[in-house]
């Protein structure tokens, strides 16, 4: 956390403001990331037939996206815990 300093062109509070944005956006994104495995997950589990052009989606591309997108949710709540601090 930066020094609540109000200098006359008042950059510091500015920097804080855009620190604090940028670790929103990171915990935003996380989410995001997570909403998204949690429902590749729920297809894994639930093993829907999803048919595309009329042929049938395996379910190997679900497996891929959670490894991905979990990975990808980890990394962003991690880079904003370690911004916060």
């Amino acid at each position: 956390m930066f020094a609540a300093y109000d200098s006359d062109d008042g950059s510091f509070i500015r920097k804080e403001l855009s620190v604090r944005s940028e670790i929103l956006a990171l915990r935003v994104a996380g989410i995001v990331f997570a909403l998204f495995t949690l429902a590749q997950i729920a297809r894994l589990v639930i093993r829907p037939e999803v048919l595309v052009g009329g042929h049938q989606v395996p379910l190997w591309p679900s497996g891929l996206a959670v490894v991905i997108l979990g990975a990808l949710c980890a990394w962003m709540l991690k880079l904003s815990s370690v911004r916060s601090s």
